[in-house]
């Protein structure tokens, strides 16, 4: 397995050539979940002494299986490291949003209210808080958003207020208010990350307004699964 070890980005003029700092090829294994709502994990096993593992450290961005992410934790034992940290897209979840009284409509002051679809809701706050922030040290260089959609499940109406909010967990509430998830797409070749919003869309089987997608051992596209039962995610309310 491929995996390519990159220093984070500081400042504009910096690209995923410049910041390559390995090129790995004896990963064992790489294991993500993905998250559509929230932050995905990962968790990477290598060899210790694979030639160019010593680049890899906390904060570090790693690609591999064509997934971006970065490094929270490195363990060594036995001779194998393992790694383990979050999807490129967790970065977010290293601001809060703040606000100003600037212009402020009245009942607003002290919060950054915004008003339109669910996705420009989305995007208002990341542009904001990491891409065009007063403040230099908030911004991820090469951050940009995607052109908003024109298709008519993304023209809906929203609008929220927020302050001092851990900017991932906001989209992630706002975003699963109305079904629309979000990511951060690399671009490795022209060096640049990409803030996406999606539109959810029902694909399980029990519709029959758009082609199914079904995961079944009988129809060879899954390996194995686990089933687990269980009430501990229940809870009594008094």
């Amino acid at each position: 397995m491929r995996i390519q070890v990159f220093k984070p980005f500081e400042t504009a003029e910096e690209t995923f050539q410049t910041n390559k700092l390995a090129d790995i090829k004896d990963g064992m294994s790489f294991k993500i979940k993905n998250s559509f709502y929230g932050v995905g994990d990962f968790t990477l096993v290598l060899p210790a002494f694979a030639p160019g593992a010593e680049t890899i450290e906390e904060d570090t961005w790693i690609y591999a299986g064509g997934q971006l992410v970065f490094v929270d934790d490195v363990a060594e034992d036995g001779g194998y490291l393992t790694v383990t940290g979050k999807e490129i897209k967790g970065l977010l979840a290293h601001r809060i949003t703040l606000y100003s009284n600037d212009n402020a409509p009245a009942g607003t002051q002290g919060y950054d209210a915004f008003q339109g679809t669910t996705e420009q809701v989305m995007k208002h706050y990341v542009e904001r808080n990491v891409i065009s922030s007063a403040d230099e040290d908030r911004i991820i260089p090469r951050l940009i958003l995607e052109a908003d959609h024109t298709e008519a499940e993304y023209q809906n109406e929203d609008t929220y207020m927020s302050r001092f909010d851990n900017l991932a967990e906001l989209l992630e509430i706002v975003g699963k208010n109305k079904e629309f998830g979000w990511n951060i797409v690399p671009d490795l070749k022209a060096g640049k990350l990409t803030f996406i919003v999606i539109k959810g869309k029902d694909k399980t089987a029990g519709q029959s307004e758009r082609e199914r997608v079904i995961f079944s051992v009988n129809r060879k596209n899954i390996q194995s699964y686990q089933r687990t039962f269980g009430v501990s995610s229940e809870k009594n309310a008094f």
